[in-house]
């Protein structure tokens, strides 16, 4: 849910933003580098499908 919020907010789909965007939310466990990742793409792809 927070990666869909972050679309509207236009977090750029940067590692350093999404982890901002993410603090809180998130254990910087195992998988952290994957999810962080993951978003990132997931904001490109999800602003070219809306815009």
């Amino acid at each position: 849910m927070r990666a869909l919020a972050m679309v509207h907010e236009d977090v750029p789909a940067t590692p350093s933003a999404v982890r901002e965007a993410l603090s809180g939310n998130l254990c910087r466990c195992t998988g952290y580098e994957g999810i962080v990742k993951a978003i990132c793409e997931g904001l490109e792809k999800l602003r070219h499908v809306e815009g």
